[in-house]
């Protein structure tokens, strides 16, 4: 299972990662993840990284025609790293009112034409396009008041 970052364009996930959607939100004081629901995926997914899909978390090719999706965070060592359960999820924070990136746990390799970045049990990936660490998320979401469902 892995995750390959297509130059200017989708996240290309292969090997059928369960992909679902959460959300956190505020429970008597407390933050809290809560599972909204599950999305279909393929022996491949296509997932947007460009922000302006109207099929989020889906890409749709609309990246095509503006997104500049060079690649600004640092590489790593690739390291055989072997973690079960791996899963994506599309994160909304309903506490700040925006949409949140894809949160990906479990070890999945993730690379580009260039390479492999550091494996790490679990990252958050860029879905609004802005992040200045692509293609890692660096919270400009959050700046920008990034919404997925347009």
């Amino acid at each position: 299972m892995k995750i390959e970052i297509t130059k200017n364009g989708p996240y290309k996930v292969i090997g059928r990662i369960p992909l679902s959607e959460k959300k956190l939100v505020t429970v008597d004081g407390k933050t809290e993840v809560k599972h909204v629901k599950d999305y279909e995926t393929k022996d491949t997914t296509y997932l947007c990284r460009c922000g302006k899909s109207k099929n989020a978390p889906y890409c749709d090719g609309t990246h095509k025609t503006f997104f500049d999706g060079t690649i600004t965070a640092p590489r790593g060592n690739d390291i055989d790293t072997k973690t079960s359960d791996p899963e994506i999820a599309v994160m909304q924070n309903h506490i700040k009112g925006v949409s949140g990136p894809l949160s990906v746990s479990g070890y999945v390799r993730i690379s580009d034409e260039a390479g492999l970045f550091e494996p790490k049990t679990k990252v958050s990936l860029c879905r609004c396009g802005a992040s200045k660490n692509k293609p890692f998320c660096d919270g400009t979401h959050q700046t920008i008041n990034y919404q997925d469902k347009h």
